[in-house]
């Protein structure tokens, strides 16, 4: 960060979130720290997991999508042998069995007992342009959300809108509309749970950011509104499922305080990394669920 433009030295930097505090000051308001005049580096050498730090939640969240992806085409190529590869995985087409049997949003299968659908459908993508498009925004999205809320939050928050969008397919296309059951679109993709963090970014960003803060704030929010209106002219695109993400993520991002922000009681910090723990192994449950319901009818249908 660049001294002040107005030349205000009566102002320094805090040595370990160089955020602009008096100068007299010897506490930070914004981190906490009690020794604002000991430059610290900000990020630990190591993760409250004993993790280095290059291993972000973010870059996990990357690493499985892509990993899960591979998966469901090769079930894809093993239930249909001879598949054309380069139509599939630029545009999807003849993606079925892959996404269907390794966990894909569907209301029927959902409604008795395969609930591990809810969270699966979020690692899945019909293609590698999808795929791409969705791991580019969660890498811009995810690591912003990471340095300010902390890895705990961001996870939590990406699996609870993931979940989220995929619910949200059943309670519009089947509770509120009334359609035939059997006539629900299905669901994949993580951009429910990307476009999640993008309204927890604008909502926290525009009611608490400062002056700069808004302006990125609210140019996220433009983005969103826009990748909205490109639903309903792009064909596959589900935005009940964009919606269904974006809601909870601008609800917490109203209320929601920043890692650094004093008004975080211990509790609390413990609170969300408890909710990002049972997150993370509900999704590996779901993702194991998926593996092995794929495999059983790859081994049934030999």
């Amino acid at each position: 960060m660049s001294e002040p433009e107005n030349g205000n030295y009566d102002i320094k930097q805090c040595g370990r979130c160089a955020a602009w505090i008096p100068r007299v000051a010897t506490m930070c308001s914004y981190c906490g720290s009690n020794a604002p005049d000991s430059r610290i580096d900000p990020r630990p050498s190591k993760t409250p997991l004993g993790l280095p730090p290059a291993v972000t939640v973010t870059r996990v969240l990357i690493a499985v999508n892509c990993l899960y992806f591979l998966f469901s085409l090769w079930a894809q190529y093993r239930a249909t042998p001879g598949l054309k590869l380069a139509p599939l995985l630029i545009e999807g087409r003849g993606f079925d069995f892959g996404l269907d049997a390794a966990g894909a949003y569907i209301h029927q299968r959902v409604a008795v007992g395969e609930w591990w659908r809810v969270l699966a459908a979020t690692f899945l993508h019909a293609g590698l342009l999808h795929l791409g498009m969705n791991m580019f925004a969660l890498n811009q999205l995810g690591h912003i959300c990471e340095d300010l809320f902390g890895g705990a939050k961001t996870l939590a928050i990406y699996l609870l809108c993931g979940a989220s969008s995929a619910l949200a397919m059943s309670v519009w296309f089947v509770y509120i509309q009334g359609q035939n059951p059997a006539n629900a679109p299905a669901l994949v993709g993580a951009s429910g749970a990307i476009f999640g963090l993008g309204g927890l970014l604008a909502a926290f960003l525009l009611k608490r950011g400062t002056e700069s803060g808004r302006r990125v704030g609210w140019s996220i929010a433009q983005n969103l509104g826009l990748m909205l209106a490109l639903g309903f002219l792009i064909p596959r695109i589900s935005n009940t499922g964009h919606v269904g993400g974006l809601i909870p993520g601008i609800a917490i991002g109203l209320i929601v305080r920043e890692r650094f922000s004093t008004l975080v009681s211990p509790q609390a910090r413990r609170n969300w990394w408890l909710l990002a723990t049972i997150g993370a192994v509900a999704a590996a449950v779901a993702l194991a669920r998926g593996f092995a319901f794929t495999t059983t009818v790859l081994g049934g249908a030999r």
